[in-house]
């Protein structure tokens, strides 16, 4: 007996919410829907009000596109190589500038090589003089005329004079 009540009393609060949601989809419904006729007429009058679109015609053209774009930035280096020279002269060529890409091998500087190659011309006059100077003392070394010590200093005389020439070949 106690659960027919119970169920009697979860029956009618479920048929009017059941009702209560029915009646509101209605009224939504009954809202959204025109008529026909009222659509069509703002339809027109909003085609009245807007400006016309004008519409350009081009024929179609096949070209080459030339692309080209401008960067603002700043460049940084990746390596520094400092250079500096043994040698003291005049420059005579200077074929790269800063920032250009060398390769082992390349020539970086000419500078003016007369000053070098009037020493060297005087480093060879001076060992043919030692040469021939050692040639002649060794003979008189052998006659027993010139004493050693005097020979040995010619002979060596005679390596640096080789020994400085050898120096300014190379560089020259």
């Amino acid at each position: 007996m106690m659960f027919g009540r119970y169920r009697q009393s979860l029956q009618a609060p479920c048929g009017l919410a059941c009702v209560a949601l029915l009646a509101a989809l209605v009224l939504s419904m009954s809202a959204c829907t025109q008529d026909a006729a009222s659509v069509s007429n703002s339809q027109s009058a909003n085609k009245r009000d807007a400006p016309a679109h004008l519409v350009e015609s081009a024929a179609v053209v096949a070209e080459t596109l030339r692309m080209s774009s401008v960067y603002t930035g700043s460049l940084r280096h990746r390596q520094t190589v400092r250079i500096y020279n043994q040698e003291e002269g005049r420059l005579l060529r200077l074929p790269l500038y800063e920032g250009d890409r060398v390769n082992a091998g390349d020539i970086i500087l000419e500078l003016d090589a007369t000053l070098l190659i009037a020493q060297l011309d005087k480093a060879k006059a001076v060992r043919r003089e030692a040469e021939t100077n050692m040639k002649r003392f060794r003979q008189l070394f052998h006659e027993k005329i010139l004493s050693e010590d005097e020979y040995l200093r010619a002979k060596t005389a005679f390596e640096v004079a080789k020994a400085e020439e050898r120096v300014l070949e190379t560089r020259v």
